[in-house]
């Protein structure tokens, strides 16, 4: 396998595969997407040079510990699927270095803390799958207790100011809001019909499979 110089993609999902994955998996260079799926491996600590990859599906393995370190070395990762593992920790702020992730799932772990705030940045992103862990929202700040005014500071995940902004698609900081006005002001001042009318158009698109 380590021969395959110019292999692209490969995929071994759903075998008896299990153990440390193969160092010669690392050495396939020109590798763009790996599909690992529902094994029972778990990752090397070095993951060599897939200095090209884009796609990586590891879900349903034995992986533990920490988020590996696969977001702080691959930063052009536009699809990371790490779910139905034992990873514990936080979420790491190394997901911050990722380009322009599209579909992050870190779902059905053992990930505890708080939801971190680098995960608004990530503009390209397009699905988030934070589902079935142990993480917290965080005690919101006054500038979110008093009315949920937009703040660049403070827990943006209370009070759902998240949640309401990825309905819009609109962050509590952006330009349409000026003095006075929020998220939350902005939904109650929009009648019940009307609603649907300022949701992101994405929402409803037929649902696409992760990969």
């Amino acid at each position: 396998m380590g021969k395959l110089q110019k292999l692209e993609r490969l995929m071994v999902t759903d075998n008896l595969f299990s153990g440390e994955i193969p160092d010669i998996f690392c050495n396939l260079t020109w590798l763009y997407e790996l599909d690992m799926a529902n094994n029972s491996d778990s990752l090397p600590n070095e993951f060599g040079h897939l200095r090209q990859l884009q796609i990586m599906d590891i879900c349903g393995n034995q992986l533990s510990g920490n988020i590996p370190a696969i977001t702080e070395k691959y930063s052009i990762l536009q699809r990371l699927n790490i779910a139905r593992n034992k990873i514990t920790g936080s979420i790491p702020k190394s997901l911050e270095n990722l380009a322009a992730p599209k579909r992050l799932d870190l779902s059905s772990n053992n990930l505890s803390g708080l939801m971190r705030t680098e995960l608004e940045n990530l503009n390209a992103l397009q699905v988030l799958n934070l589902s079935f862990n142990s993480l917290e929202r965080g005690v919101p700040k006054n500038e979110y207790s008093l009315g949920g005014k937009a703040s660049t500071s403070g827990d943006v995940y209370s009070f759902g100011i998240l949640l309401l902004g990825m309905i819009i698609a609109k962050k509590p900081t952006d330009g349409i809001f000026p003095e006075g006005l929020s998220i939350n002001k902005l939904i109650s001042k929009v009648h019940e019909s009307k609603i649907m009318d300022i949701a992101d158009p994405r929402l409803f698109k037929d649902n696409e499979p992760f990969l």
